[in-house]
């Protein structure tokens, strides 16, 4: 039977709205696509699923990364593949090799540039294919990724806008509840002691949230140009919480040994008033 009480509905409706958008995305690149005869519509629905994501500031990076990436490896391979003949098996592998290469060592050192070893092969063999020149074949690549692009960028505006400022505010929210039902458990520790497994059970979701709210929160820093309200800055929020976690870690390290009998009749209340009203502040 399921566990209502337990049951993420935000976390459902943000999976609901995701997978409109991606929908969405791809149905207007193929509708776009079939209108403005383009030779692979694939490319361009394939290019509207990459670049649709969960917000805002991903869905420009994503779209960014992915037209730089495409242009580079447009770029190159149309050089090779005009200025290389390639008339022969053996030759066209050499074509390939170069075209591929120095893309991929591109990639491993620039991320962002993942897409273009991906692009440079298909602008090299796909003319061999459909019998056409590369630069043909260039020209019709970039046209299909600003297609999808547009298409994927459109959605993600206007269809179900989800805030990557809205998402980091939630992730700190959550971080913060998290935090508050962990300090009973720590100051308890002064009084019956706390094993390291203890310790790492009440804080762990704690640094995997706060973890994702690192890259949220760089998520919303590349959406604010595109905001017109003032947004306060995520990087003090993320600083705040951190140090927040941190001082629990050294509750946890302080709780590992109950407090000596001698002490512990006068500090014990004073500490369970200390606890609570931290838990009641978070």
């Amino acid at each position: 039977m399921m566990n209502w009480h337990r049951l993420d509905f935000r976390r459902l409706a943000n999976a609901a709205a995701l997978a409109f958008r991606l929908s969405a995305a791809a149905l207007l690149a193929l509708w776009l696509a079939h209108r403005l005869k383009v030779g692979l519509p694939l490319w361009s629905v394939l290019t509207a699923l990459v670049v649709t994501q969960i917000s805002l500031g991903r869905s420009l990076k994503a779209t960014l990364d992915y037209f730089a990436g495409t242009i580079g490896g447009v770029l190159w391979g149309a050089c090779v593949a005009v200025l290389v003949p390639h008339s022969g098996e053996g030759s066209l592998l050499f074509v390939l090799l170069l075209a591929l290469a120095p893309l991929a060592f591109a990639a491993a050192l620039h991320p962002w540039l993942s897409v273009g070893p991906i692009t440079a092969p298909i602008v090299v063999l796909l003319p061999q294919m459909m019998h056409t020149s590369p630069i043909d074949s260039a020209i019709e690549r970039v046209s299909e990724v600003l297609l999808g692009g547009v298409a994927g960028l459109f959605v993600s505006f206007v269809l179900v806008p989800w805030s990557a400022f809205q998402h980091t505010r939630e992730v700190a929210a959550q971080s913060l509840e998290r935090m508050a039902k962990a300090v009973p458990g720590l100051i308890a520790g002064f009084e019956l002691g706390l094993s390291d497994a203890e310790a790492h059970r009440l804080q762990d979701g704690i640094g995997r949230q706060l973890s994702e709210l690192s890259s949220i929160a760089a998520e919303a820093e590349r959406e604010r140009p595109l905001r017109m309200t003032a947004d306060p800055l995520t990087g003090p929020l993320h600083r705040t919480l951190l140090r927040l976690r941190h001082d629990l870690v050294i509750f946890g390290r302080a709780a590992r040994s109950p407090l000596p009998t001698s002490l512990k009749a006068s500090l014990q209340a004073p500490l369970m008033a200390v606890g609570k009203e931290m838990g009641g502040h978070l």
